[in-house]
């Protein structure tokens, strides 16, 4: 049995491996048949998208140069401004241009002044236009301005003397105010408003307004100055604020709402003017006050006043600065304190204006004293402490502002007093300023204007002071002032343009080692057909832009049409060009002249000029192809070149070697492509 039991176990077994190795194989054979199977699949894809590819080589030419490389970014200008038109305007010959017009050599600015005597009143309590205080301005270009608006009366009939508020217009919008004296019928101060933004380009109307202070009476202004200051390129800043700040301290505070951060670049004159005053209102905010300005923490020794004993005299007081800022970030701020001990005083209306000018494009002169100088005479006479001597090289727009005021001390010493400023000895009488006219405990300060061109030379600026109070002419005193002068230098003959942009060739495409040479061209039109303009580059070997080696550095002389002009590097374009293709171009003028020359740019580029073959491929396939090799092939040569061009099936495509030409004579040209494609151009 037992023996019957193996033979039956041993029979099973072999069952079972055969069972196995049938399995196994029928699995082996399953494999090969499915990569048979894939395979015979793979191949006729392969062989169908290869049946599907149809490439052509419709074209091969020589090229002698490159496509044209401009502007991606705005031009710098150095010299002049850019009226209309970006640099996208200059990338192509399609009648779009952008336009630059020349600018002085020294510093780009503006100014309109004006003064008078003529006697204006109303009796609103609105502003209405002071008739004789209006300027018409037109800037050239976008524009930071600074207005200041004075206004002021003579000795006169009391209601004259009426209080008064001033204010700014621009375009017809009020933009600041100041008052003075709303409720006494016999103090003629003079009111000082100050005003600073930025104006487009364009015509623009600058007008003085005032007002009575006290209804039912007439106010008149019987002199007055307006005055405009504009720059295109200047660090401004400025604010403006009604909100109320109240101190009782008799050493100054912040004014909170009168503080201005200001960074600079380099090392800039700074010019400033802090006006503050009060709204009419109850008695406690329109007590006398002293302002001062305060730089990086420190106050300017300097202080102005305003009506310390009367409590409800709002007139405004201004004082002014000037002084040379360094390199770096600086606050300023305007501060104040009440001017009589123990009594409340309030600022409600108030404008602090900081312009900053490159220190070699102005020259400015600011003294400030606080000795005491006083006179009878009823005709002005100097304040020893207020004189500015000042020589210009070249012939300068001169700005002048003369402060005097009181600090409150004996009655002789706070009558009402008249300032003017003096130029050479010449009394600009239209620059007179006057306050507190009958009343003598009012030690208000007062400010005189005046601007004017003055020629090349030596010159003396004098403030002048004389007693105001009707034919007695008792003692007045001028405690605290400051005068202070600007010089922009000015020419006839200076209008210069100076322009440069960057360029990048494209050296993946145009190899530096396949570039011959480069060129330069400009397409434009000037409206002065007598000044000769060149094109320069930057040579990176002595640092400094020229035409050196240029095939022409004579410049060229346009008509006032559309003209064209070229410059070619010839072998010297390897110093103007930087390793990844960057050359900085320049259009400039031969030298300054009077004529402020306008110049519109329908095209600035920069070419390469090469020895290269441009390949013309079509696809007529159904399938995107890949060429992967390129073969120029001729009797003597068979020259293989790796390619990686990609041809979207229905598309022709160009590409470009600007490593190697043709050969001359008959060659025949083969590209290949990663299915193993070929198509063939034969000429010569």
């Amino acid at each position: 049995m037992w023996i019957i039991t193996r033979l039956r176990l041993k029979r099973d077994r072999r069952g079972v491996s055969n069972i196995i190795v049938v399995a196994l194989s029928l699995v082996i054979i399953l494999v090969i048949v499915s990569n048979i199977v894939l395979w015979s699949y793979e191949m006729n894809q392969l062989d169908w998208e290869k049946m599907k590819e149809d490439m052509s080589i419709t074209n091969v030419e020589h090229v002698t140069y490159s496509s044209w490389f401009v502007a991606q970014s705005e031009y710098a200008v150095n010299i002049g401004s850019r009226v209309s038109g970006t640099y996208t305007d200059t990338q192509a010959i399609d009648g779009s241009f952008e336009t630059f017009r020349e600018g002085l050599t020294t510093f780009e600015h503006g100014y309109a002044f004006k003064s008078s005597d003529t006697r204006v009143s109303t009796s609103s309590g609105t502003p209405v236009n002071d008739s004789e205080a209006v300027l018409n301005i037109t800037l050239d270009m976008d524009s930071h301005i600074f207005i200041i608006y004075n206004a002021g009366n003579k000795e006169g009939s009391a209601e004259d003397q009426i209080g008064k508020g001033c204010a700014i217009n621009v375009d017809g919008e009020d933009k600041a105010f100041s008052w003075q004296s709303p409720y006494a019928v016999d103090s003629a101060n003079s009111v000082t408003v100050v005003w600073a933004t930025f104006l487009s380009a364009g015509s623009h109307t600058i007008q003085g307004r005032f007002f009575a202070n006290r209804a039912g009476y007439t106010v008149g202004i019987d002199t007055r100055q307006i005055m405009a200051y504009w720059f295109p390129t200047v660090v401004s800043e400025y604010v403006r604020s009604t909100v109320s700040v109240t101190t009782t301290s008799g050493t100054p505070v912040d004014d909170t709402e009168a503080v201005l951060n200001i960074t600079l670049n380099e090392d800039s004159v700074a010019f400033m003017i802090y006006n503050a005053g009060n709204q009419r209102g109850s008695a406690e905010p329109l007590e006398g006050k002293g302002i001062t300005i305060n730089i990086d923490g420190s106050d300017i020794a300097t202080k102005e006043w305003q009506s310390p004993y009367s409590n409800q005299d709002a007139n405004s007081v201004t004082i002014v600065y000037a002084t040379l800022l360094a390199t770096g970030s600086h606050i300023v701020k305007g501060r104040f304190f009440s001017n009589s001990p123990a009594q409340t005083t309030t600022i409600d209306e108030r404008q602090l204006i900081v312009f900053c000018f490159p220190s070699d494009a102005v020259t400015y002169g600011f003294t400030e004293s606080t000795t005491s100088v006083s006179t009878a005479s009823g005709t002005p006479v100097n304040d020893t402490e207020a004189i500015l001597n000042t020589t210009l090289t070249t012939s300068s727009d001169t700005l002048i502002i003369y402060v005097g005021a009181n600090s409150y001390g004996t009655t002789e010493n706070r009558h009402g007093k008249g300032i003017l400023v003096n130029v050479d000895g010449t009394d600009e009488s239209n620059s007179s300023s006057w306050q507190s006219t009958h009343s003598w405990d009012y030690p208000n300060s007062v400010t005189s204007l005046w601007s004017e061109q003055l020629a090349a030379g030596s010159h003396t600026i004098q403030g002048r002071f004389s007693s105001n109070l009707g034919s007695s002419k008792p003692t007045v005193t001028i405690s605290h002032r400051q005068l202070l002068i600007l010089t922009f230098p000015t020419s006839a003959t200076n209008y210069r343009l100076d322009v440069n942009g960057t360029f990048v060739v494209d050296v993946s495409t145009y190899p530096l080692d396949s570039i011959q040479t480069l060129e330069i061209q400009l397409r434009y039109r000037t409206d002065d057909a007598g000044e000769k303009w060149y094109l320069k580059a930057y040579n990176w070997s002595s640092s400094t832009y020229s035409d050196s080696g240029f095939n022409s550095t004579a410049g060229h002389t346009p008509t006032t049409e559309w003209e064209y002009y070229a410059v070619n590097l010839t072998d010297e374009w390897r110093s103007y060009v930087q390793d990844n293709g960057t050359i900085y171009v320049k259009f400039v003028d031969e030298g300054a002249d009077s004529n402020q020359t306008i110049i519109d740019i329908d095209f600035l580029g920069v070419r390469a000029k090469i020895d290269g073959t441009r390949f013309t491929f079509k696809n007529e396939g159904a399938l995107t192809s890949h060429l992967v090799s390129l073969w120029i092939i001729n009797s003597t040569n068979h020259q293989r070149y790796d390619i990686n061009v990609f041809v979207n099936s229905a598309e022709t495509t160009t590409y470009l070697r600007a490593d190697f030409s043709l050969p001359t004579g008959q060659c025949t040209v083969k590209v290949v492509t990663e299915r193993g494609n070929t198509a063939v151009y034969s000429g010569s």
